[in-house]
């Protein structure tokens, strides 16, 4: 049995997202992070060749003098992080207004939690129950 109130997926009308934005930018991030590693195992493995200190100092130096290296791999990969979730809920959010209609969608579901969210829509669209326990 369907429930005839859900719409389809595939029903005519004009749908504008930001999520693939979000998609776009997180891809982007990410990119920009394996720069910055791969930039950073080079120079910490330029500074060890290199370097005449005494082993017990030269990994503290060796993280001193790439510390600027560190943070931008970091920026980069929580930048890419944040993107990619806003783009799953962007994404979530773009199907269940689709299926539901935005007034019910509002109205049901729109300031719930993430996972909350994804196993309603997916109960109500799919009329199937859904636990993460029958995925693992």
């Amino acid at each position: 049995m369907t429930n005839p109130t859900i719409f389809n997926f595939q029903r005519n009308g004009a749908w504008n997202s930001s999520y693939s934005f979000h998609y776009e930018c997180a891809w982007l991030c990410f990119y920009e992070y394996k720069t910055h590693v791969t930039q950073l195992s080079l120079e910490e493995e330029t500074l060890r060749a290199s370097l005449n200190i005494e082993e017990e100092y030269l990994e503290g130096f060796v993280r001193h003098e790439t510390d600027q290296l560190h943070v931008q791999a970091y920026r980069a990969a929580t930048s890419a992080h944040l993107f990619a979730c806003m783009a799953i809920e962007g994404s979530i959010n773009h199907y269940g207004t689709i299926r539901l209609g935005e007034d019910t969608y509002k109205a049901l579901l729109e300031r719930m939690g993430i996972t909350e969210k994804l196993s309603l829509i997916y109960l109500l669209c799919l009329e199937k129950k859904y636990s993460l326990q029958s995925i693992l």
